[in-house]
């Protein structure tokens, strides 16, 4: 018979992720409570996403909200290409400046609302399927979903992470 994809606390991360109040404060930022701003730090939930993104040939991984960084990483541990879109700049040049030069060509940081861009622009394609994927707060959920439903589901599958509204978790 054959095993199922991999699933929540099947994998244990070999490298802890980035301290999010630590890159914060070495970039000279901070959280805009008024975004709902949340930063992954659980090694768990990040080693549970990166096992799950095993489970398809998703080409590309598209990261709302990549933020700082850190789910960005551990996809680009795993491998796969990303696609980062972020709608802060300063979240944008960080990502620009501390994992583009060493992920020349697996990855790419998209500045922007997603809901505003194009299936073309995320990298979708008539070939394969993409992945969308994030830690996102919960009250943004819903209208991502509906999009993704009505304009990418053919292409697509989706592995969200709903923050609750905290600054950190």
């Amino acid at each position: 018979s054959r095993a199922g994809p991999p699933g929540p606390g099947s994998r244990v991360m070999t490298h802890a992720p980035p301290d999010p109040q630590q890159i914060l404060a070495a970039a000279g930022l901070t959280p805009k409570r008024s975004w709902s701003q949340n930063f992954l730090r659980d090694q768990q939930a990040l080693a549970d996403i990166a096992a799950l993104t095993e489970a398809g040939p998703y080409r590309p991984v598209i990261e709302l909200g990549a933020g700082l960084g850190v789910l960005t990483r551990g996809l680009l541990a795993e491998g796969l290409a990303v696609r980062a879109v972020e709608l802060e700049a300063a979240s944008a040049e960080l990502l620009e400046a501390t994992l583009a030069g060493e992920h020349a060509g697996r990855l790419t940081v998209l500045r922007g609302d997603f809901m505003e861009m194009g299936p073309g622009a995320l990298g979708f394609t008539t070939a394969g399927r993409s992945l969308l994927c994030g830690n996102l707060p919960y009250q943004l959920v819903s209208g991502i979903l509906v999009r993704a439903v009505e304009e990418l589901r053919p292409r697509l599958a989706a592995i969200l992470r709903i923050a609750t509204p905290v600054t950190f978790l």
